[in-house]
């Protein structure tokens, strides 16, 4: 009973919504962040 070296690739390609919610989660998360940095930046700058 030998495993096969692609197993972890195989069920990745089995579940590509896992993958894509990944992927949509840090997608976001960078944006929501660089958002909220560049407002703060402008408000500082505004406000002084």
């Amino acid at each position: 009973m030998t495993r096969p070296t692609g197993a972890t690739n195989m069920d990745l390609s089995r579940r590509p919504w896992l993958v894509r919610a990944a992927v949509n989660a840090g997608y976001l998360a960078v944006c929501l962040a660089v958002t909220v940095y560049a407002r703060t930046i402008l408000g500082l700058g505004g406000s002084t």
